[in-house]
């Protein structure tokens, strides 16, 4: 665009080259570099890449993820790296920039719901073999100031409820007792802050969201 004449002045030329070196440049020059399958100059620039706002932070940390994993050929995430990139598929998209559909693609959630802890929360319902589906409520009540609890119905005998940090540190992991529906537990050895819980059913998270401690 810069080669033609309507913009070829000193200004458009000071404007572009502010924005190169600024953020909003090596922004662009990551994705261009993963577009372009140079994963290791990609991740070179992200590893440098400085965030300046929650938009940019985000972007930072999905772009990681997807280098590490991803990019090469490893498709099953960590324990870490799925609560990583929920506490982002999460958030509003308006608030935290455009890594939020990035992230929820990853996770496999609709890029477009604008609830995506909901609409990924299994639901009652009938598929074609006849089989019921998990069906898994929220932590309740939230937020939490004692005990937490949370209904279930799970048809799987190997269940876990895990929760975590928004840094994505795992904190505690429970076993679900599949012939009860209703758990509980303590959060006296939590610090106040937002958590993140997974209900994991033969490997597969099949429930996730958030809760807030407060004491």
């Amino acid at each position: 665009m810069l080669s033609t004449p309507a913009l070829n002045n000193a200004k458009v030329k000071n404007f572009y080259n502010n924005a190169d070196a600024a953020n909003i440049g090596q922004v662009y020059k990551i994705n261009n570099f993963m577009q372009q399958q140079n994963y290791n100059a990609a991740q070179s620039l992200n590893n440098s890449f400085a965030p300046q706002n929650l938009m940019e932070q985000n972007r930072k940390i999905v772009n990681g993820v997807y280098l590490n994993r991803w990019a090469n050929g490893n498709y099953a995430f960590t324990s870490a790296d799925s609560a990583i990139l929920l506490n982002i598929a999460i958030q509003n998209p308006v608030l935290s920039g455009n890594a939020v559909y990035t992230a929820r693609v990853m996770l496999g959630i609709d890029c477009n719901s604008a609830t995506p802890s909901s609409s990924r929360m299994a639901n009652a319902s009938t598929i074609n073999d006849n089989k019921t589906e998990p069906v898994v409520g929220l932590v309740y009540p939230n937020p939490v100031t004692n005990n937490a609890n949370i209904d279930y119905t799970i048809n799987s005998a190997n269940a876990e409820l895990r929760i975590y940090s928004v840094t994505g540190k795992e904190m505690a992991v429970y076993q679900l007792n599949t012939n009860e529906n209703h758990f509980t537990f303590s959060t006296n050895e939590f610090n106040n802050g937002v958590y993140i819980y997974q209900i994991i059913s033969n490997n597969e998270v099949i429930s996730y969201n958030k809760f807030i401690i407060i004491k």
